[in-house]
């Protein structure tokens, strides 16, 4: 599944149970893990975000 596809489909999931303004964000692991030992937004969600998958 495309990233964009999967974000549509969370945000459509979620839409009317959250309770405060949620960023959603969708990346493949690999470049997840590529990505977070620079100045990214993923190094900011490694050290400030919640994990909401097991």
């Amino acid at each position: 599944m495309r990233e964009i596809d999967a974000v549509k489909l969370i945000r459509k999931a979620i839409r009317g149970q959250k309770t405060m303004p949620v960023d959603v964000m969708v990346s493949r692991e690999n470049e997840f893990n590529r990505r977070k030992t620079t100045p990214t937004i993923e190094r900011q969600i490694v050290q400030e975000g919640i994990v909401l998958y097991g």
